[in-house]
């Protein structure tokens, strides 16, 4: 979804990601259309806010021959090339390839629950612990899944990602209108 609005009396373009169509997930259709849009706002000085919700890239042979590789360039070079402030708030999740929506952005910013990571948690921890064993034991799989309740309690909240250096910020939702105000105010601020 992308879109103009005022915010504290400042044009913004907003780019963000639809959880209620893919998923959330970009395809090569939504990488062309982010990349334009954030082409057009930065020739006309407006700072680019991105609120991301993104599992990553739609997989399958259909979006690799359509060229879902070079598509996705696209949008992450608009980002590079935006000269503009750049505004990142992660809502729930920003994995593997849709990290693009949120890495190149001034400040990145994440409420409580937002996930950034190279891939969704729960193959995270498939490849952590590997797959579940055969014939395992009862002990065994009380183990397996007490490790799992662990790593969930360690690594699936905005927290970690600020620990890990992923979001510069985590923010309460109540809050996120009034930091985004200020956010995009100072990075203007310091542009001039």
């Amino acid at each position: 979804v992308t879109y103009l609005g005022r915010l504290g009396g400042q044009t913004v373009a907003v780019v963000a990601s639809q959880p209620m169509v893919l998923g959330g997930c970009l395809d090569v259709d939504a990488s062309r259309k982010g990349a334009w849009f954030i082409g057009f706002a930065a020739a006309r000085g407006w700072p680019v806010i991105t609120l991301v919700d993104v599992p990553g890239y739609v997989p399958g042979r259909k979006q690799e021959e359509d060229g879902v590789l070079p598509a996705g360039a696209e949008l992450l070079q608009a980002y590079g090339r935006a000269h503009v402030p750049l505004v990142c708030l992660v809502l729930r999740k920003s994995y593997g390839g849709g990290n693009v929506l949120s890495f190149g952005a001034d400040v990145r910013l994440a409420l409580p629950l937002g996930r950034v990571a190279p891939m969704g948690l729960e193959a995270a921890l498939e490849v952590a612990l590997g797959p579940e064993p055969q014939g395992a034991s009862d002990e065994e799989l009380a183990a397996r899944a007490a490790k799992r309740d662990d790593w969930r309690r360690r690594n699936d909240h905005g927290w970690a990602a600020a620990e890990a250096g992923y979001v510069d910020r985590v923010i309460r939702p109540a809050d996120a209108r009034r930091e985004l105000v200020t956010t995009v105010r100072r990075l203007v601020e310091d542009r001039r």
